[in-house]
């Protein structure tokens, strides 16, 4: 039996995973991506389903800003409350970088990101959990 051999080992199909193998396969590299649930459409449960504005900029670098918005994500505007008082952001300011996120569930924003992912050429492994890392003599 041949072994499959990747440039690019990531572990763990979440948003981490699939923007860090997505970032890597667009730069040519043959990326593995190994996720332990066997299910294509598992998300993670326990969420705020909200993604900070000093995202934004990722996003639409990826290309992904329409297809969350497709998939329902809707942009929010956060005031945080603090010992100080409310911080809002000044949505009249003009910047560089746009002071939106996004609200979305993970049910929807994990599939979204495996599609892109695959899209991209990442190669996954559903069912594979990784238990130690070896190795070999010349300390790769």
């Amino acid at each position: 039996m041949e072994v499959e051999k990747f440039d690019v080992v990531v572990v763990g199909a979440g948003v981490a995973g699939c923007i860090a193998a997505s970032l890597y396969a667009k730069e040519g590299y043959t990326v593995a991506l190994l996720e332990k649930k066997t299910d294509k459409s598992a998300y993670k449960r326990v969420c705020t389903h909200y993604i900070q504005p000093c995202a934004t900029p990722v996003i639409q670098e990826m290309g992904l800003e329409g297809r969350l918005r497709e998939a329902g994500a809707l942009p929010n505007n956060p005031s945080i409350w603090t010992v100080d008082g409310w911080i809002t952001p000044d949505v009249n300011r003009r910047s560089a970088t746009p002071n939106y996120g996004f609200n979305i569930e993970r049910r929807t924003l994990d599939p979204v990101l495996r599609d892109y992912s695959s899209e991209q050429g990442v190669n996954f492994f559903y069912g594979h959990a990784v238990r130690e890392l070896i190795h070999d003599d010349r300390g790769n």
